[in-house]
């Protein structure tokens, strides 16, 4: 199972609905909340709970209500979460002639509590000695199969200790751009003009920005028609793979949408 940020890509957090901090290159926050439901409910759904002829099980994750939250600081991660879990149970003993059924509740699974602090209730339904017994089990041993599958939720989620840099394999490149039949020279003039930017316009040339904190390259330049550049950040040469998405968003947003409003193009940007 890929730890979060790794491996399969569907699994890195998705971008915000409320789009926090969209214009801040150094702090955004991200929903961990879909792909923390969902190693939860695989690792509890099913868990085998057994001994000494004993044999429970997790049948059901019934409820999983919360939240979980990845803040990003200067390549920093931060996590939140908070969650509210129930469980269906059932078990029988060694010989039983009956499977007894109950529920586990985990109402405070967060960041302010140790796992070993969780609260977790256990409760039977029906009666009898047996249902007694299953439910003592339960909640001393089942209790603590339970909790070792929270500590690997956790390990999954949270950087280990004193890992705290976006992991560097987790990068890529991003083009972005427009290809539309519109007067190219006012935008080419804008992009190639020195004015208080540092430039080379010319294919190949170097330019810098936001004092050396971006730089880049024309890889190609058509006075007029056509401009192509690479950007990077100072600190890093690509991108983080969780913020792709954000900063292709960022380049439309504060970049295309801005030169459509001053040079008036409309709708054909």
């Amino acid at each position: 199972m890929a730890k979060w940020g790794e491996g399969d890509p569907r699994w890195i957090v998705e971008e915000r609905p409320d789009a926090t901090n969209v214009n801040n290159w150094h702090w955004t926050e991200k929903n961990a909340g879909p792909w923390s439901k969902d190693r939860l409910k695989e690792l509890l759904t099913n868990l085998q709970i057994g001994q000494n002829g004993i044999n429970c099980k997790v049948s059901e994750v019934e409820k999983i209500d919360g939240e979980a939250t990845a803040n990003n600081r200067k390549g920093k991660l931060i996590f939140f979460y908070e969650w509210d879990i129930k469980l269906k149970w059932e078990g029988s003993l060694p010989g039983g002639s009956d499977v007894v059924k109950g529920e586990i509740h985990i109402p405070n699974l967060s960041e302010e509590n140790d796992v070993s602090e969780v609260d977790m209730t256990v409760t039977i339904k029906g009666s009898g000695d047996e249902a007694q017994r299953l439910k003592a089990f339960m909640h001393t041993y089942g209790r603590e199969e339970i909790r070792k599958q929270l500590v690997e939720y956790l390990r999954l989620i949270l950087p280990k200790k004193g890992e705290t840099e976006v992991r560097p394999n987790s990068v890529s490149t991003i083009t972005s751009g427009f290809n539309k039949k519109i007067n190219m020279a006012p935008i080419v003039a804008l992009k190639t003009d020195q004015g208080h930017v540092k430039l080379d316009a010319e294919k190949g040339g170097k330019f810098a920005l936001f004092g050396g904190n971006v730089t880049g390259e024309f890889r190609e330049l058509v006075p007029g028609k056509k401009i192509v550049q690479y950007w990077r950040l100072k600190q890093q040469e690509l991108v983080p793979a969780a913020e792709v998405e954000h900063t292709r968003e960022n380049w439309r947003r504060y970049y295309f949408e801005s030169m459509k409003r001053a040079f008036g193009f409309g709708a054909f940007l």
